[in-house]
């Protein structure tokens, strides 16, 4: 291996960059095109309970297919919002031991926001 390519294969190995772009790409494509029509449901939904109190969002929430739904969209929404930054991280930080602390970091943040957001869905869900 030349002198050249030591530094690259080196970089590419960093903070699990080594798997290659391709499997990322398509996630990032594949979770906007399910979030596009999630967030339309949600968007209209949302609209219809303008003025509404809790109560009527909890039973909005009851129905199995709401409760669905919103799921289905918190999870790609933490996905989709984790590989945006995941990108960011990896192509604005140079610092290898600051960039692994924030991948991991964001990691972290994306679990727990999925779990506790899941959490609540389904405690509402079957409040009712």
């Amino acid at each position: 291996m030349s002198e050249i390519q030591k530094p690259l294969a080196q970089a590419s190995s960093v903070a699990g960059i080594k798997q290659g772009g391709a499997s990322h790409w398509w996630g990032q494509r594949l979770s906007a095109i399910v979030l596009a029509p999630l967030m339309l449901w949600f968007i209209f939904s949302a609209l219809g309970l303008v003025g509404a109190d809790h109560s009527a969002f909890v039973i909005w929430l009851s129905f199995p297919v709401n409760a669905l739904l919103m799921a289905l969209m918190v999870i790609t929404l933490f996905f989709h919002s984790q590989q945006g930054m995941k990108v960011i991280v990896e192509d604005y930080i140079q610092n290898v031991a600051v960039k692994l602390k924030t991948l991991m970091m964001l990691k972290v943040f994306a679990y727990i926001g999925v779990i506790s957001s899941l959490l609540a869905i389904f405690l509402l869900h079957f409040r009712s």
